[in-house]
């Protein structure tokens, strides 16, 4: 007697491609926030004096206030990716996204909301805001950026090494992320792309369960 013997991969339920669906819309969210945060704030921080820096975030205030704002929706957004992205690397190297990640995720949202801060004190707390609100805001920012810089490149190179188990183009843009991120001269660059590119990775991946 013949038996037939089901090998096929078992279908994925439809509560779970649903949930597919809506982490690859919010991963996808994400990317568009950041891109957005950045190109609202855009080149309103020209100042190269304190009392001008100063001014400027009170001029400014709306704008950057706003940037700061679509930072934060993106960082939360990007906390979805993160969990994404960990769960496809999987291993080690997915537990080292999965903290780096949420790092980068964090420190977007503060790096805009250093210039956010200055902007709400100059223009709400204080009746003669001076150098020392622009030159402290400028120094906050640039404190954020440091730490940027190092989980950014924890988050790109743990999916690097993971490229045997991921898919080809992940693996080739995040050796492109490290190599930005890694050189002094374009490391700022890398800070600038990595929070988008965590966000369009997390919408295109597929995470083991949901495959």
């Amino acid at each position: 007697m013949h038996i037939d013997v089901e090998t096929s991969t078992p279908p994925v339920p439809t509560a779970s491609r649903r949930m597919d669906a809506i982490g690859r819309a919010v991963s996808g969210a994400g990317a568009v926030l950041a891109a957005a945060a950045l190109v609202v704030l855009g080149e309103r921080i020209t100042a190269t004096d304190g009392a001008g820096l100063g001014a400027q975030l009170v001029d400014q205030a709306g704008a950057i206030v706003l940037a700061a704002t679509l930072a934060v929706y993106a960082a939360a957004a990007l906390s979805v990716a993160v969990v994404r992205v960990s769960r496809t690397v999987r291993g080690p190297a997915g537990a080292v996204v999965g903290h780096a990640g949420c790092a980068v995720a964090v420190l977007l949202a503060l790096y805009y909301g250093s210039f956010a801060a200055g902007s709400l004190v100059g223009a709400d707390l204080l009746t003669t805001p001076g150098a020392a609100s622009g030159e402290a805001a400028l120094v906050a920012a640039n404190m954020v950026e440091f730490g940027r810089y190092a989980v950014g490149f924890a988050l790109v190179l743990a999916v690097a090494v993971a490229f045997r188990r991921i898919p080809r183009w992940l693996s080739i843009s995040a050796f492109v992320m490290v190599v930005l991120a890694a050189t002094p001269v374009t490391a700022w660059v890398a800070a600038i792309l990595i929070p988008a590119w965590l966000g369009t990775a997390g919408a295109l991946v597929t995470p083991v369960e949901a495959r």
